[in-house]
C-alpha cells in the first residue's frame, strides 16, 4: 500500500514511475489479476491482465480518489480517468472504522 501512495506522490510531482499491482483471488492463485500502472511524466498507462479479460491497456490523464462506506469499513477507491472520460478501477483499500485518521 505504501508503494502505491509513493507512486501517486511521484506522479503528482511529475516524476515518472511504474508499479505492479496484483490482486489475489481467495479461490485460486490462477484467478489473480495482475496490472502495471505507469506514469511517464505526462500520462498514465494502465495495463491490466486477468484470466477473464486478457491483456488490455488504457491511457489516462488523472487518478481519481473516491471514498465509500461499508457497514464496518471505509473503502477508498482509485480510478484511472482516461482521455475519453471513462473510469477504470486501478486500486482500492479499506480502513477499519476505528482508524479513520486518513
Amino acid at each position: 500500500m505504501e508503494r502505491f501512495f509513493l507512486f501517486i506522490d511521484n506522479a503528482s510531482n511529475g516524476i515518472p514511475d511504474k508499479i505492479r499491482i496484483i490482486i489475489y483471488s481467495f479461490d485460486s492463485p490462477e484467478l489473480s489479476t495482475k496490472s502495471i500502472l505507469e506514469y511517464d511524466g505526462s500520462m498514465f498507462i494502465y495495463t491490466l491482465d486477468s484470466r477473464f479479460t486478457g491483456p488490455r491497456t488504457y491511457f489516462g490523464h488523472n487518478i481519481k480518489e473516491s471514498k465509500r462506506n461499508d457497514r464496518k469499513d471505509m473503502i477508498i477507491d482509485y480510478h484511472l480517468i482516461t482521455y475519453d472520460g471513462n473510469e477504470y478501477p486501478v486500486y482500492w483499500h479499506n480502513i477499519d472504522f476505528y482508524d479513520w485518521s486518513v
